[in-house]
Order: structure tokens, then sequence, then C-alpha cells
């Protein structure tokens, strides 16, 4: 029997090698993708497009979303020639961005209207995850849709969970962008400590992978940054500057970020984008998160460990 088609916005990084594995489940893609000449490269390689999200959505009753921004979605599910305008009642769409939660409710109400169901399901793994298949994957939405559509979704991960009503996906994948953030600060911080008072970083690194430190960043992303920032310039330390800012080049955050917009490894724009509005400040309002050291509700941005701070102010800061 031939099995539904679905849709897909968004063949990016992420999204065309999750489409790739919901092909090799047996399952017919259209896809949609804004620029012309990567719906011709789908096209190559047998994927149907269509010419608009509306277009898409007339044609398949579960749709799959996974583009840059909040207001990318918006544009997609809600805009001129969006999928609220033709899709059937009882349309289903799983939006895998990384967007505000805010936002993602106030979506889902407003295509309810249209009796079309939205479920937000951002993913953690990376681009490897998403072509292995293993993605971490965290739902937020009607339990009753989510259970519909879990087994598409384990063809695309491997630790799916529900995490409760609309937006509360989006939620959880901004406390995952908090401990990302946070332990790519601390390894630019470890590795920087270790460089400057002559410890090999590449063995404090291999030591620390085999005790209580160890982290998939640690494992992934340091040994990458460290050898390349060496390996291209000789004279180029790894600050926590420089570690970080090799991170945001192996993972474009797409806001134009400039060096003084990093702080201890932290991007600021970066934070904007992955943590959306939501934030609550000391009113309780949501309002544009921005980092600021003096905020007490803003994310530390302060060194690890008191003897980090010891050694920011003599040795590795001043390289």
């Amino acid at each position: 029997m031939q099995k539904e088609t679905l849709g897909y916005i968004g063949p990016g990084i992420m999204g065309r090698p999750m489409i790739e594995n919901l092909r090799k489940a047996g399952f017919p893609v259209i896809a949609y993708a804004r620029r012309k000449t990567v719906r011709q490269a789908l096209e190559a390689d047998g994927i149907g497009t269509a010419e608009s999200p509306a277009d898409l959505a007339a044609q398949c009753r579960v749709v799959f979303s996974c583009v840059g921004d909040t207001s990318d979605v918006e544009n997609v599910l809600l805009g001129k020639n969006g999928i609220i305008e033709t899709a059937a009642p009882g349309t289903i769409v799983i939006d895998m961005s990384t967007i505000s939660p805010e936002a993602t409710k106030k979506m889902a109400a407003t295509l309810a209207e249209k009796n079309i169901h939205l479920l937000d399901a951002p993913v953690s793994g990376g681009e490897q995850g998403a072509i292995d298949g293993t993605l971490s994957i965290m739902v937020g939405g009607k339990k009753e849709i989510f259970d519909r559509m879990k087994p598409l979704l384990e063809i695309l991960g491997k630790n799916i969970v529900y995490i409760g009503g609309h937006g509360t996906g989006q939620i959880t994948k901004a406390c995952n962008q908090v401990l990302v953030a946070q332990t790519i600060t601390a390894v630019a911080e470890a590795l920087a400590l270790a460089e400057a008072v002559g410890a090999d970083p590449a063995r404090v690194r291999k030591a620390l992978l085999g005790g209580f430190a160890y982290s998939r960043i640690l494992e992934c992303m340091a040994n990458a940054c460290w050898t390349e920032i060496i390996s291209r310039d000789s004279k180029q330390h790894c600050t926590p500057r420089t570690c970080a800012s090799f991170v945001k080049q192996r993972n474009p955050c797409h806001c134009n970020c400039r060096a003084q917009d990093w702080r201890h490894g932290i991007c600021r724009n970066w934070l904007r984008k992955e943590m959306g509005s939501w934030i609550p400040r000391r009113s309780g309002k949501c309002t544009d998160y921005t980092v600021s050291e003096n905020h007490s509700t803003s994310i530390s941005t302060r060194p690890t460990t008191s003897a980090i701070t010891a050694y920011r102010k003599s040795s590795y800061t001043n390289r």
C-alpha cells in the first residue's frame, strides 16, 4: 500500500537529511524551498517540490517545517501563500524549528481556528544526528496528535519526548541551548586555562573525556576548535573568545555577529535568536532577551571558577 505523502518546508542542513530518512522509510515527500536552485536540486534527486507553502499544504495532510527563525515560521504557516490558506481541516503541522514559545502558542491558536493542528518539535543533535536519524525531539502540543505522529518522529530521532502543551517543546529547546551555551563557555575556559599554565590542551582534553567532566561538546567541538585554530595560525592562542568564535563558524547563528558580541564563549545575538522573547525579567513580562552582566535573570556570563578569574587577570587574556 502506498504510504501517505508528507510535506517538508525547509530542506536545509537539518531538513534535507530528515527528508531522506522519511523517503528511506517509504514515504513520498514533497518539499518547499524559497530558492529555485534548491528546488531544482531536489527535483534532480527525485524529490517532488511545491511552488509555495500553500501549494504544498494542498497536497499533504502532514507537513514538517524546519526554518530559520520565528518570522520564517510565521510566514510559511500564516503569511501570504502560507499553509493556512489551503490546508484541509485536520492537517497536522510539525514545526521542528527553534523559535519563540510565545509565538508558537499564538500560531497554534490561529491554526486551530481552521482545525489545523500544530506540534512544536524542535530538535537537538546537529547535522550528524539528522543524517543518522538519532535526533532528540522535544514535543509540545495536543497529546493525541503527538501519539499519532510519534511513528513518524521515530524515523527522525531516537529520543522522542512529549513535554506538554503548545510551546513547551520550544521551552525545552531553550533549556537545551542554555546548557549548550554554558558548556561551550566552560570548555573554552578550561582549554584556555590549561594553555595559560603550560599544560598541553589536547592531553588535558583527553584526560577530561574519561571522567565526570565528559560532554559531547568537549568531545566533538573542543578538539576541532583547538586543532584547527592552532593549525590555521600558530600565533593564534585559543582564548574563550577564539574558541567560541570557532564554534560560531562551525555553527553559524545567522546574526552577523561581531567579535565584541562574544562574552566568554556566548554570542549575545545567538542567545537572542535561540532564547526568543519568552525569558521573563523581574516584572514577569516576556520581553526581548538581552545579555546583561548586571541583570539578575540573565544567563551568567561570568567565568566558571575563581581560579579562572585570577588567570584572566594575568596571562591568557592579554594574548
